[in-house]
């Protein structure tokens, strides 16, 4: 007996909607490690995997006060609809925020996002047609890849090295594309302490990297959600402070105050910007007020910069727990040594994959995320990310710990067999949160 459900042509079984999708749905994978990241969420497990801030840092007890302040006090405008552009006054807050790293802007110029995932999403709409050329930097972040392929972008990535995107590398890899006839509409890159790489990209390279993305037109789309993050320095120039017409900036209150409010922003050039507010308005009509005015609350009544300099000092205290805990357990591999950020990018010793050695890690308790999840193409299994920010540092070291004893039982694999097994993966994982 029927249900009443039509049958769409060219359905399946298990779904009948399947020839009605979109092609670009088809293009959507899960993720192969999302679940065993639901079993490295248990408390048994050390996640060295999840880029999430560490929350207990922030005063909650006030922030909790400011809260229902706002409520009581601003209710009526809080939990309405509001601005598709954002509030204008964090948008003049968010200027503060920048100014530290050198951006001169006008309110107008902002636009208040639902984190800088969606300012990423915007831009991407706005600009790629199917097939359009995107380069990024190997690695890149895995919720950036997700988003391009989405939109049916072709990803081609150039190299970076300790001292960030190799300039070189860009131009010829500009040079290639264009000879091929390709149609480059941005270079994304995370130039500060970057996700999953942890490098930074060096100060006399940047104007290097503007100049050629200038000559070959092609725009350039710099994420900074970790540049007021570093240890020992002061923040370096913004590339959007460089470039004005040739730069679109995103930023986020994610890692420097609190992911829950999902705040982002982006900014733009004018005609650029138009175009970001009537995609953001198509997609979600305007940001949620209520995170917007509490963020701006924030801003104006706390000491914000005092509570990023608090942040700097227990994240490096959990950066070099683990540094010094990898020089312990795992000398065999190699590592960065980030300056500010969450991450350390290690490579790990000759023969093992990272993709297939972690559901042997997750049997041991740790957690981290391959470095396939951050290749287009899948390749990368040879390095993993590990995040430092959330764990407490006797965490981190019990964290590695275990994670040793897996790559001393990989290694004896290969002494044995020759190989630790594995294999790429066919296309970008989509991310979950634990990812970012």
């Amino acid at each position: 007996m029927s249900d009443g459900t039509p049958t769409p042509r060219e359905g399946t079984r298990l779904d009948p909607w399947y020839g009605s999708y979109a092609q670009r749905a088809h293009q959507m994978r899960a993720s192969e490690i999302r679940a065993l990241f639901a079993v490295a969420s248990r408390p048994e497990v050390v996640s060295l995997a999840g880029g999430m801030p560490f929350i207990g840092g922030l005063p909650l007890e006030e922030l909790g006060e400011m809260t229902r302040r706002l409520i009581v006090e601003q209710g009526e405008v809080a939990l309405q609809y509001g601005s598709g552009q954002g509030d204008p006054l964090l948008r003049e807050k968010i200027l503060d925020v920048m100014a530290l790293e050198g951006i001169s802007a006008h309110p107008d110029d902002v636009v208040v996002t639902t984190g800088s995932q969606q300012a990423l999403d915007l831009v991407t709409t706005v600009f790629i047609d199917p097939g359009d050329v995107i380069v990024a930097e190997a690695p890149s972040y895995v919720g950036a890849l997700g988003v391009f392929r989405a939109h049916e972008a072709e990803v081609v990535h150039v190299p970076m090295d300790a001292h960030g995107l190799v300039p070189e590398a860009l131009e010829e890899t500009l040079g290639r594309l264009a000879a091929a006839g390709k149609r480059v509409k941005f270079l994304y890159t995370v130039p500060n302490f970057h996700n999953p790489g942890g490098v930074t990209l060096s100060l006399e390279r940047r104007p290097r990297v503007l100049e050629i993305c200038q000559r070959y037109g092609v725009l350039v789309l710099e994420d900074n959600p970790y540049g007021l993050l570093g240890f020992d320095t002061e923040p370096l120039p913004a590339m959007r402070s460089m470039s004005t017409e040739g730069v679109i900036y995103l930023g986020s209150f994610s890692k420097t105050f609190a992911p829950g409010y999902r705040v982002g922003w982006a900014v733009a050039p004018h005609a650029v910007r138009e175009k970001l507010v009537l995609a953001s308005e198509a997609a979600i009509l305007s940001p949620s007020n209520a995170s917007q005015m509490a963020i701006a609350s924030y801003l104006e009544h706390f000491d914000w910069q005092g509570q990023i300099k608090k942040f700097q000092v227990q994240y490096r205290e959990r950066r070099d727990a683990m540094i010094s805990s990898l020089g312990e357990h795992i000398p065999e591999a190699s590592w960065n040594v980030p300056d500010g950020g969450f991450y350390v990018w290690v490579k790990l010793p000759e023969g093992l994959d990272a993709k297939s050695m972690l559901p042997r890690a997750i049997t041991a308790r740790v957690a981290y995320v391959s470095g396939s999840a951050f290749y287009i193409d899948g390749s990368g299994t040879d390095h993993l990310r590990l995040s430092y920010c959330f764990p407490t540092p006797d965490r981190i070291r019990e964290g590695v710990r275990r994670l040793a004893t897996v790559v001393d039982a990989e290694l004896e694999t290969v002494q044995i067999f020759g190989t630790a097994g594995g294999g790429r993966a066919d296309a970008v994982d989509f991310p979950s949160p634990d990812l970012f």
